[in-house]
């Protein structure tokens, strides 16, 4: 499975568009996981449509691929810049395997394209892809922070929530003042071990609950447009090419472009930090990271 996601990803590379694994297989590729039966991948604009031709013709065990059901996107660039997913299935094996395309990193802080290694993007970007509202997702966090550590790229400080580990590394490891400032949390190191792992947990709460309300922020804009794609009679055991076509004249109709810049993501902030303090004592707010660089890559295109 995994040699088939990989060429998938090496065919678009290999046709001029910027794409890379991210997420779980980017684990299993960094040593902190041992396997995930999905892939996610990033791809550019540029890439989308080269994406979406080699996904048509990509066959698994006799399968060609689908849309995976009625809430996906189009994979078209014009919605993934404005941070929506695409997500494909090849069905009718034992096994169904799942492709998300996404061409913003959620929670990413700078530009992915320019973070790729081969198929895979950095770890850097995989670690703040993590940071999500599933409890399963955060050691991989810790994980990944380490091996940057220990791989000499300081940034791996960002990313680790064990205090205990926070508190080994200081011994050993610079903590510049930059990253410091990024997350106020580190300034406890080495102060009061229990402030530290109640501010971490502050922090962890945040993360979860930014990324529960950019959920239902995507949840709320895609309604209507997922009514109209499971009401359509086309759309049902159609190729993938006339899928497509079908769900952009849906998309056209009823579906927001970028929902988060709709929404304002100074909003989707401010409900983030009410949630988390309604949670945990306000005095712990000011070891919040600023949210708002965690963003990057959003924008709406024109649809004409």
């Amino acid at each position: 499975m995994d040699r088939f996601y990989e060429s998938i990803v090496q065919e678009v590379q290999d046709r001029g568009g910027i794409c890379a694994i991210t997420s779980g297989m980017a684990c299993v590729k960094y040593g902190v996981a041992q396997s995930t039966k999905d892939c996610d991948v990033l791809c550019d604009e540029v890439g989308v449509d080269l994406m979406r031709a080699v996904i048509a013709k990509a066959t698994l065990r006799g399968a060609t691929a689908a849309y995976h059901g009625h809430i996906t996107p189009p994979l078209d660039h014009r919605w993934l810049a404005g941070g929506w997913t695409s997500h494909f299935i090849w069905e009718s094996l034992p096994v169904v395997p799942q492709l998300d395309v996404f061409s913003v990193a959620p929670r990413a802080s700078s530009n992915w394209t320019d973070a790729v290694d081969g198929l895979f993007v950095e770890m850097q970007i995989v670690a703040e892809m993590k940071r999500t509202d599933r409890a399963k997702d955060w050691p991989f966090c810790d994980s990944l922070g380490v091996k940057l550590i220990d791989s000499g790229e300081l940034t791996g400080w960002l990313h680790i929530f064990e205090a205990a580990t926070l508190e080994e590394l200081a011994s050993g490891v610079p903590l510049p003042d930059d990253l410091l400032e990024r997350r106020p949390a580190l300034r406890l190191i080495g102060i009061d071990h229990f402030d530290l792992r109640k501010a971490l947990m502050v922090e962890q709460t945040f993360w979860q609950e930014l990324d529960r309300v950019r959920i239902r922020i995507h949840q709320d804009f895609i309604r209507k447009y997922m009514h109209a794609v499971k009401h359509d009679p086309r759309v049902k055991n159609s190729p993938l090419d006339v899928q497509h076509q079908l769900r952009i004249e849906h998309a056209l109709e009823w579906l927001p472009q970028c929902p988060i810049l709709d929404f304002g993501i100074a909003t989707l902030i401010e409900e983030a930090k009410m949630a988390t303090q309604r949670l945990h004592s306000k005095e712990w707010m000011k070891f919040l990271p600023d949210a708002t660089k965690h963003f990057c890559g959003l924008k709406r295109i024109s649809l004409s």
